[in-house]
């Protein structure tokens, strides 16, 4: 059974703490307690009860103070239900949270699932007001709804239902937001600022806004007396526009929506029309106060700028007013208009300060005085005018003397200022003061006047400035003059000659980058060849020339900007030398002859043909051998050489022969035969030095020593218990003729052979094979060459058996070249070099790298530092100058060669802002900006822009910069916040800027109820076209065609087209422009879809074909597929042979090529290369062929828009080896002579 009671009228002033329930059987006296706990409640659950039987219950009150009285009994229950009492309540969907939004004439339905005992009555009223008769009002048991058709904005507002029962009253308030199309604008349309082609339209905002705010407003206007509306602007941020653009003295129209999210408005019109028409109005004042160009002590000479607006009529003339500081009284100067805005101030009083202001006037009246200028006292110019030094096409650099009068106190330096010439604002040229009194201008325009002035300043202040008598205009940079003649001819011999000539007297404002060497032959229908287009000095080489032959030069100077016109010579040059060839030197003679080397001494020549000796070339061979040998690389001036490396026993014979600038003389006479032998007595070996026993520790060196004295040197052998002990290897310096020499013994006599690895060594050009009766040796005449180095076997036989040792041979050289030299981190005056250890290191360790470098005008190399490791800065570099880098590497052998090297080009210094990106993001969110700029230092400046207004770091928008990163941030972004957002840099050395776009996307707050119906959608007018201002970018490559003469060629690229870009194709790199031949070629363009139609095609049209597109944010280059123009071919060489792959491949972007031997990435080193000569020439390179080197080479060109190989097959024959059997002199003499026995008989 369950209780429910009130709480008792009177608390006795303290709260209820608690309830006492009691019960008792009717019939009964006793009340019984039912809770042990006080019940904190005003309802209870009586349990243990007996079924049947009749109850009494009654409750008792507890506070602070005490218990108090029961209350009455309650009315006795036997088997029934005893109903109980329950506050009013409601439970609200979360859709009425926040508020419900329904659309204009849509339904207004709120449903109040409602409780409470008894049922509540349900009462709904608007904002206080009774609304039964708007509203449909239904109540059940556990709902209560409230039903509105037809939904007006009138309707919006908050509904209050109200809840009573006899425990009590609860209320519930519900915002209800009709949302719909805006009221008109509220009139009437007003005019103001009516000129001759624009008129200024006025209006108010609407007095509803439809429940959204006003996106814009759409205002269009009509002539009268037509009838067509033109739309003038549909985005109207203010409640007025300038109408430009309108015919004067025609009656117009206007009429003005608004729009929101849901729609446009009814128009307000105009109710008169408006007559654009010219206003006449006396001028305004001269922008400026007027500017004081020059001061005498009784004259002042003023310059001033034009009003800005004449007040529709012409300005007739100006008056100048003046005053004395002193005085407040302005006097008028000149009694008749001055029509200039120059003029001499004269007859003032000397040391007098004055101001002077100007007035115009035009036809209608005068204009209100301009401002006052800075006072000026009367007194002498100081010093002398400045001079101009230089003059460049960015550039200038003044130059001016100290003044007569430092006022008293030391001058401090001197501050430059210049402006455009017609402009009235100067600026400063330097951020602080300078000492000197020469300064250059830098960051011109080019072809531009300017005025320059200069301020002396000490302690008091600045002087009156100094002024440049007149503008001074930079220089127009084009292609240079011709360079001076006439060109002499320094040197002629008979294939080649020298000349030279002078710079332009004019460069085109730009540096000479280089020269172009022309020549021409003499003769009919000769046409002009290039020589060379990269001379960068004044004297040219030119070789290959046909003697006896005649022929015409010319030069042509160059900049960034074009080439100048040629400088020919003025009569034909004839290939003939001034000299003739030398005579033949006299016969040789060797002398001085030891085991291993003789001076070779001769005549010079009878004639020295007119011509000085300038060296002689020495040969030698070993008799009845067919092959001449240069002694030496270096060039011999005297006429007696001392030869060394010679083999004892060997037979030699030399010539010799000369040469001057008139050529080479004929060979002499071969020498006598000449025997390298030492003129020593022989000597038997005998020790001066005996063995010595050693104790050494374990593990340590033990070095015997021993003295043999005797002639010819002995051989020494080395044994251990018994057996000979042979050295570990031969060591030997690349280019050093070496003899291994190994002993024999045998009976009869063996047969002995060498070999490298399975290959027999033979005599040949590379080896002498050398056998006695007790020893043999393996001669490199020519010296040992790094492929020599390896292990060579010497094997002895005959019948008896056979023997064979092992000889290591040790080539030592420098190193090779350092590979895959880089520059990276390129700034003002530094640059990053790194590169790769060289492939090999000569056999011995790497001690240094030397670093060179050169500007590519100079032509000799300068040492930058040594480094020990792969990478160094390299410091103290000029700006905007193109360098060259090369790196040696060093061991103890020597310098590798210098074939490493990189170009750098110059650099801008200026700082480059990064790209932003664009961002979208919602109300109430917030919106991030990071530009990364390159080039900054501590002199950068970063300054946010949205549109033209200047952003600060403020509770708004909260701005960064560090280390060359910019950031802002944009917080609680609004719709205002919806539009362009710049960064701009600013340093020492230029500026850039850097722009990004903000949409602002509206929050959508339609309850869920409404986006469950089927609506008519409501498009959004928002400009996205922002979200697309990019650089054009192509979304299909251009692809290689082949074609047949006659046939119609069509290349077809797909592109971006917000916006819409402007297209240039190119042929080989010329422009192809749509009216030079509209038979040949065709353009074509279809929603981003753009081609060309080249017909009838030709074998002229065998070209490259690229195309560029551009708009106003950037510019793209169509991609295109590598292809080959020349495949690999299949080769064959002999072993030891050098063969070439060569290919021609081209591609946009340039491709990357990747090469494999039988399908492995092929490794690079000494014997491998890979050359690239032009744009589009490789070759693969490989020297010294081995077997292993067969097989199939692939060469594969890679670039974004795809990729193509080919391939080829090498195959390298292996050398045959013929073994014959050695014979000694005395064997050789007796075969001979039993041959002419035989032929006798």
């Amino acid at each position: 059974m369950t209780l429910t009671w009130y709480p008792p009228e009177d608390d006795g002033d303290s709260q209820i703490t608690g309830y006492i329930v009691e019960r008792k059987e009717v019939r009964a006296d006793r009340w019984i307690r039912v809770n042990k706990v006080p019940v904190t409640m005003t309802r209870y659950r009586s349990t243990g009860l007996v079924e049947g039987l009749e109850y009494e219950h009654r409750v008792t009150a507890i506070n602070a103070r005490g218990t108090g009285k029961p209350s009455r009994p309650s009315k006795s229950a036997h088997d029934m239900l005893i109903l109980f009492t329950e506050y009013p309540d409601y439970e609200l969907d979360e859709k009425y949270q926040e508020g419900l939004m329904v659309r204009q004439g849509g339904v207004i339905r709120l449903t109040i699932p409602i409780k409470g005992k008894p049922i509540p009555i349900c009462k709904w009223t608007k904002e206080g007001h009774d609304i039964s008769k708007r509203a449909m009002i239904a109540t059940s048991d556990t709902h209560t709804e409230l039903v509105i058709k037809d939904a007006e904005r009138e309707d919006s507002g908050t509904y209050d239902l109200a809840l009573e029962n006899k425990c009590g009253k609860k209320a519930v308030y519900i915002k209800v937001r009709v949302i719909g199309i805006p009221n008109p604008p509220e009139g009437p349309l007003e005019y103001d600022d009516i000129q001759a082609r624009s008129v200024r339209v006025s209006w108010r905002p609407p007095t509803d806004d439809g429940g959204a705010d006003i996106l814009g407003y759409i205002v269009e206007r009509r002539e009268v007396p037509k009838t067509a509306w033109y739309t003038v602007d549909s985005r109207v941020k203010g409640t007025s526009l300038v109408v430009k653009g309108l015919k004067e003295n025609v009656e117009y129209h206007f009429r003005v929506s608004a729009e929101n999210h849901f729609g446009i408005s009814k128009s307000l019109k105009s109710e008169e029309p408006a007559v654009p028409k010219t206003p006449l109005n006396p001028p305004e004042p001269p922008n400026n106060p007027p500017e004081v160009l020059g001061v005498t002590k009784s004259s002042v000479n003023l310059s001033w700028s034009r009003p800005k607006d004449d007040g529709g009529s012409r300005v007739t003339g100006y008056y100048i007013e003046r005053k004395e500081t002193s005085t407040e009284k302005w006097v008028r100067h000149n009694k008749t208009q001055i029509t200039t805005t120059m003029y001499t101030v004269t007859g003032l009083v000397p040391d007098a300060e004055y101001q002077f202001r100007i007035i115009a006037q035009n036809d209608i009246g005068e204009s209100e005085a301009s401002a006052a200028s800075e006072p000026v006292v009367c007194k002498d110019p100081f010093g002398k005018k400045m001079f101009i030094t230089s003059i460049f096409k960015d550039s200038i650099t003044l130059e001016w003397e100290r003044p007569e009068s430092d006022g008293g106190k030391e001058i401090l330096g001197y501050w430059v200022e210049y402006r455009q010439s017609g402009e009235s604002t100067w600026k400063k040229c330097n951020k602080e003061r300078i000492k000197d009194r020469q300064f250059t201008v830098g960051g011109l325009l080019e072809a531009t006047e300017y005025e320059f002035r200069v301020f002396a300043e000490n302690q008091t202040g600045l002087s009156r400035p100094r002024r440049t008598a007149m503008a001074v205009k930079t220089k127009l940079t084009y292609k240079p003059e011709k360079p001076v003649g006439p060109i002499v001819i320094e040197s002629i011999l008979k294939n080649s000659v020298v000349i030279s000539w002078k710079p332009p007297e004019d460069d085109g404002g730009a540096m000479i980058t280089n020269y172009i060497i022309e020549k021409c032959e003499a003769k009919e229908g000769a046409e002009w060849q290039l020589v060379s287009s990269s001379i960068s000095g004044t004297t040219c080489r030119i070789v290959n020339l046909t003697e006896n032959a005649g022929y015409y030069f010319r030069v042509s100077a160059q900049n960034t900007y074009g080439i100048s016109e040629a400088l020919e010579v003025s009569s034909v040059v004839v290939m003939k030398p001034p000299f003739e060839k030398p005579g033949q030197p006299g016969q040789p003679v060797a002398s001085a002859v030891t085991k291993d080397s003789c001076v070779v001494s001769w005549k010079p020549p009878a004639s020295d043909g007119g011509a000085k000796i300038r060296t002689y070339y020495l040969e030698k061979r070993e008799k009845k051998q067919n092959k001449w040998i240069s002694v030496t690389t270096d060039e011999i001036r005297e006429t007696v050489y001392s030869v060394k490396d010679l083999i004892e026993g060997l037979e030699y014979e030399f010539r010799v022969k000369c040469e001057n600038l008139g050529g080479e003389s004929e060979w002499s006479e071969v020498s006598q035969p000449v025997i390298p032998k030492s003129d020593v007595p022989i000597q038997a070996p005998h020790f001066k030095e005996e063995l010595r026993n050693l104790n050494v520790k374990f593990q340590a060196n033990a070095t015997f020593v021993c003295k043999v004295t005797g002639h010819p040197k002995p051989i020494v052998k080395w044994y251990r218990q018994g057996k000979e002990i042979m050295p570990d290897a031969v060591h030997a310096l690349r280019g050093e003729v070496v003899s291994i020499k190994i002993p024999f013994s045998g009976k009869p006599h063996p047969v002995i052979t060498w070999q490298k690895g399975q290959d027999l060594i033979d005599t040949n050009g590379h080896y002498q094979v050398i056998v006695t009766r007790s020893f043999t040796s393996l001669v490199f005449p020519n010296g040992v060459d790094r492929k020599d180095a390896g292990f060579y076997i010497v094997c002895a036989k005959n019948r008896f058996g056979i023997d064979q040792k092992t000889v290591e041979l040790d080539v030592a050289d420098v190193p090779d070249p350092p590979r895959g030299l880089k520059v990276t981190d390129i700034s003002r005056d530094s640059v990053n070099l790194t590169w790769n250890e060289p492939a090999t290191d000569g056999g011995s360790r790497i001690i240094n790298y030397i670093i060179e470098k050169r500007a590519t005008t100079a032509e000799r190399w300068i040492r930058v530092a040594q480094a020990r490791d792969t990478r160094y800065t390299v410091v103290n570099l000029f700006g905007k100058t193109t360098y060259q880098f090369r790196v040696i590497a060093e061991n103890k052998f020597g310098h590798s060669i210098t074939v490493a090297k990189v170009k750098v080009a110059p650099i801008d210094i200026g700082p480059i802002a990064g790209q932003i990106k664009h961002t979208v993001t919602e109300e109430g969110g917030h919106a991030k900006y990071v530009c990364r700029i390159e080039n900054y230092d501590q002199s950068t400046q970063v300054t946010w822009y949205f549109g033209m207004r200047q952003l600060e770091s403020n509770e708004k928008y909260e701005i960064k910069y560090e280390d060359g990163v910019a950031t802002m941030y944009v917080k609680d972004v609004s719709k205002s916040d919806d539009g362009t957002y710049r960064c701009k840099v600013v340093n020492d050395y230029g500026e850039d800027s850097s722009y990004a776009e903000l949409f602002v996307k509206g929050v959508r707050e339609i309850s869920e109820h409404y986006r469950c119906r089927t609506v008519r959608k409501v498009k959004r007018r928002v400009d996205t076209m922002r979200l697309l201002e990019r650089p054009p970018e192509f979304t299909l490559p251009l692809y290689n065609r082949t074609a047949y003469v006659g046939e119609n060629v069509r290349f077809g690229v797909t592109i971006t087209v917000h916006p819409e870009p402007r297209l240039t194709w190119f042929k080989s790199g010329q422009k192809i422009k749509p009216g030079d031949d509209d038979k040949k070629y065709t353009f074509e363009s279809d929603k981003g879809l753009y081609q060309l139609v080249i017909n009838n095609v030709t074998e002229e049209d065998d070209a490259e074909y690229s195309i560029v597109a551009r708009n106003k944010y950037g510019e793209d280059n169509a991609t295109l597929r590598p292809m080959f123009k020349r495949l690999l071919a299949n080769a064959e060489c002999q072993e030891g042979q050098n063969v070439s792959f060569e290919i021609r491949v081209s591609g946009v972007p340039k491709p990357t090529l990747k090469w494999e031997k039988d399908g492995q990435p092929l490794s690079f080193g000494p014997n491998f290369d890979i050359i690239h000569e032009g744009l589009d020439y490789y070759a693969l390179h490989i020297r010294d062929t081995l077997p292993e080197d067969s097989g199939y080479y692939r060469v594969t060109a890679t670039n974004s828009a795809g990729s193509t190989s080919c391939q080829a097959y090498l195959k390298v024959e292996r050398l045959k080896y013929v073994k014959r059997e050695y014979k000694t002199e005395e064997e050789l003499r007796l075969e001979e002579e039993l041959e002419l026995g035989f032929s006798a008989s």
